[in-house]
């Protein structure tokens, strides 16, 4: 039923400012007819979801483009589907309910449909000419569907680097840099912090990547297993961790000394910085705390492979001082 209530549009036409959109450049008469009859598959409000903030919107899924129109101000942009290399399945808020859609040219779009269904919009792509799109998901099942890539193979056969293949785990299994609430997870690799020389042919250089960060200390484990024990008794649910691996407030805390993070943590903490000895200040002491902290269990996020910046206090940010010392760039392990 929802499938079809999402592609109710199919027999429809209609219309399109070109003025409005800005596609009426030189083009002669008959593409501009063209283009402002063609036949809509999809037409639906949605929100557009970037990491700081959402938008209303109308999506409209045409024979070759995708036009999107926002609510507020009635801008309206167009993504040809010539430009598309991958339209995923995701969700928002635990609804399945959200597409991802990727350009060749490394920008994405994440899109919500509040209470339509998402996976019938992503079938709705097969009745267009998708010879330029790589591929859409088609399956709901993020694990099912990441075993049938080739990435794993990719991955043993040394075709793509251990980084990439984590990127695609990510990617895959519906996480996304447009919604700090999924935001893509990287797992702590060096657990040897102290030493000026890294030796990297010892295995205790590295840490148990078998278990997750909150199982790596035996003790901290055996507590929080007597807790979990304890839960049912006080008529709680027996949870393990409190928290998870990454989530909006931790990225806030790790991105802190970019925008637009420093302003969604800035938000988040009531219209001021967090105390400072809770401020991510450190590498060697954020691995110590989610190695032994009693309520932190985080992993890190895929900057710290990549971007050297949101180490640095470019901004001059006023962030406070701690045991008397201003804060300023994150201290880098030995």
């Amino acid at each position: 039923k929802e499938e079809k209530e999402s592609t109710s549009s199919n027999e429809e036409s209609i219309n399109f400012d070109l003025e409005n959109i800005g596609i009426n450049g030189n083009l002669p008469d008959n593409k501009k007819r063209e283009i402002t009859q063609q036949r809509c598959i999809v037409e639906l409000p949605c929100e557009i979801i970037h990491v700081n903030r959402k938008r209303n919107a109308i999506f409209s899924l045409l024979n070759d483009m995708i036009i999107i129109t926002k609510e507020k101000n009635k801008k309206t942009f167009v993504i040809p589907l010539n430009q598309i290399s991958m339209v995923l399945y995701r969700t928002h808020l635990n609804h399945p309910t959200a597409i991802e859609i990727f350009l060749f040219n490394g920008s994405s779009y994440l899109i919500n449909f509040f209470d339509v269904k998402s996976m019938p919009i992503i079938r709705s792509f097969s009745y267009l000419n998708q010879s330029k799109i790589r591929f859409t998901q088609n399956i709901d099942n993020f694990g099912l569907f990441f075993k049938g890539l080739s990435c794993t193979q990719d991955w043993i056969n040394r075709k793509i680097s251990n980084f990439e293949y984590l990127m695609r785990l990510n990617i895959f299994s519906g996480r996304t840099f447009n919604d700090p609430s999924q935001y893509p997870i990287m797992p702590w690799i060096i657990k040897d912090y102290e030493s000026k020389i890294l030796d990297l042919t010892n295995p205790e250089t590295f840490r148990d990547l078998s278990k997750p960060v909150g199982a790596l200390t035996e003790e901290r484990l055996l507590d929080l297993k007597n807790k979990m024990g304890s839960l049912s008794d006080l008529g709680i649910k027996p949870y393990l961790y409190s928290s998870g691996a990454i989530n909006p407030l931790a990225t806030y805390l790790f991105m802190l000394r970019v925008e637009p993070f420093t302003t969604l943590h800035i938000e988040l903490q009531s219209g001021r910085f967090d105390h400072a000895a809770r401020l991510f200040n450190s590498i060697p002491i954020a691995f110590k705390l989610a190695l032994h902290n009693p309520n932190d269990y985080r992993e890190i996020i895929p900057e710290f492979f990549y971007m050297t910046e949101f180490l640095e206090n470019k901004n001059h940010f006023d962030i406070g001082t701690f045991q008397g010392k201003e804060i300023n760039n994150v201290e880098l392990p030995k």
